[in-house]
């Protein structure tokens, strides 16, 4: 289970067959996640504020279902699909410290993420890590 009561900053995208392929790039703002002991998870996307309920499949298995307000952000927000990247997770682990949420996306979506690679094929799903540093 994820520790509750605890906000979780974004460190980083990855690809989840890589340690060393942590992508930093364009987190510059301010992007997280605090799990409650209710069901609740909220978080930050930049600018945004985001509420939802989350639940659990199996001891590795989350769901999350959330949404986030849509103000402009100055500047610009570099991670546009965050929110709905948050909501496509499929399962998460904890590792040193470190809340690791694995998502699904579309191959051409990771191309989004200023400096993260190119995929492999260009089309069809490509798995996502977003690697998260424990806050307070």
């Amino acid at each position: 289970m994820i520790p509750t009561g605890v906000t979780w900053k974004l460190k980083c995208y990855k690809l989840p067959s890589s340690d060393s392929s942590c992508n930093e790039a364009g987190i510059n703002l301010l992007y997280t996640l605090r799990f409650e002991k209710n069901g609740i998870v909220s978080g930050t996307d930049a600018c945004n504020t985001c509420t939802g309920t989350y639940s659990y499949g199996s001891a590795t298995q989350l769901s999350i279902h959330w949404s986030c307000t849509e103000v402009v952000c100055d500047p610009p927000n570099p991670l546009s699909g965050y929110g709905p990247d948050v909501a496509s997770t499929t399962s998460f682990a904890l590792v040193n410290d470190q809340l690791v949420l694995t998502l699904v996306v579309q191959g051409e979506e990771s191309l989004r993420i200023e400096g993260f690679p190119a995929p492999r094929h260009g089309s069809g799903s490509v798995l996502l890590e977003m690697v998260y540093q424990r806050g307070e």
